[in-house]
Formats: structure tokens, sequence, C-alpha cells
């Protein structure tokens, strides 16, 4: 609770005011208040309430104010505080805060695709999403999907796992199973360098275990691929 008054200071005492003219030292914005209070009378007419405030009670306070023996006077404004020990408001409300999503393994699993058995987790990802055409440098609009992958391994973080290149039978069997073996290594490099610090093997498989026939463009697809193995139970 603020309270404030303006006092003067300074020089010689005022003389006795006009009779009505205010009682006690002028108020800082007395207009503001007697205004307020008028507005007040206004609103609460015919309900009995009387206003307790003489109605020549802002023109006297002008008079004092701008009064010629108050002309080498300062206006201060005085403000003193009153602190409120135990007092409560009682108003009610809400509280709201943003909470961002939560993703659990199932989530996780269930975005990238894997197959779950009792036995293994097969977590499948084509080679387009991980590779450009012909290489086994991760593109960067890869690691989403890696990053995911990355959170299911910490979940098994005591089962083994392992990295498996595929590739289709476009090329030699000696430049597949290259290919394969450089596309693995790459994806067990990243996942090593983000926290999976477990052992997780990698290999190459080359064309020798396709999911769907070469002859189409679509079955190629499907076997350019590179797969995360881990191992539930043995």
């Amino acid at each position: 609770m603020v309270t404030a008054a303006a006092l003067a200071c300074g020089s010689p005492e005022p003389p006795l005011a006009p009779s009505g003219a205010g009682r006690g030292s002028a108020t800082a914005g007395a207009g503001s208040v007697a205004g307020a209070a008028r507005s007040e009378a206004s609103a609460a007419a015919g309900q009995g309430w009387v206003d307790p405030e003489p109605p020549d009670a802002q023109a006297a306070a002008e008079a004092v104010v701008g009064a010629r023996w108050n002309e080498d006077k300062t206006t201060r404004l005085q403000m003193s505080i009153t602190t409120l020990v135990d007092a409560t408001t009682g108003l009610v409300g809400y509280g709201s805060k943003v909470v961002g999503p939560t993703t659990n393994v199932e989530d996780r699993l269930a975005r990238l695709g894997a197959e779950v058995t009792e036995a293994e987790v097969t977590i499948r990802l084509p080679g387009s999403v991980l590779f450009d055409f012909d290489s086994a440098q991760i593109r960067p609009d890869a690691e989403r999907t890696l990053n995911d992958v990355a959170e299911v391994l910490k979940a098994y973080a005591s089962r083994p796992a392992r990295v498996e290149g595929h590739t289709d039978a476009i090329a030699s069997d000696q430049y597949n199973q290259a290919l394969s073996e450089r596309r693995a290594r790459s994806v067990q490099s990243w996942l090593a360098s983000h926290g999976i610090k477990s052992t997780l093997s990698a290999s190459g498989m080359g064309e020798s275990k396709p999911l769907a026939t070469n002859d189409t463009a679509e079955g190629r697809q499907r076997n350019r691929r590179v797969e995360i193995v881990i191992e539930k139970a043995r």
C-alpha cells in the first residue's frame, strides 16, 4: 500500500487560507483526486452514500498551490510504504506451462519401423536415407533417424548389437561387398561418437541377403540398406 502527499518546502509559512480553503498541506494531484471523488459520488447517488469532502475542496486546494506566497516553495512528493504481513489476495487462478514432448523407446521403435521379436530387435534403415548414391558418407539429414537408433541402443545397453550393411546386385560381388562394409563401419562410427559405448560390431553382407528381387527398381531399393540388430536373449 503506497500513500503520497505533496509537501511545500522553503520560505515562510503561508497566511491563513480563506474560509474553507483546504485542511492541512496542499496535495499533489488534488484536482484528479477530487474529480475521482465526485465521480464516485455520482455513481453512488440515490444509494445513501454521502461525499465527506466539501464541494469547494478542489478550488481551495488550487488556490493554496497557486498562491503568490507559495511561488518560492518546492512541491515534494513524500511516499510511505506499509508492509502487509500474512495477507493473502484470495485470488484463485490457473497456471500454465509448456511441456516438451517426451519420446519413449516404443515410440522410437515404431518411428523406425523396427521388427521386434522375443529374440531380437531389427531396425532396417534404407540406404537412400543414410547415404548418397555409391557413397559411404552419412548424409546430414540422416542424423535424426540415427539419433533414434542411438536412443534405442542405450535402452538395450547391456545387450550385444551389430550393424550390417547390404547392397543390391547391380555391381560385382567384390564391389558390393566392399561398399556394404564401408557403410556398416560408417554407421558404427557415428553411433560410437554419439554415446554408444557398448560393443557394437560391424560387418558387410554385400548382395548375399536380399529382401526382394533385384530385377526391379523397387526391389533393389529395398535391398540397399543398413540393419541394426539387437539381441534381446540368447
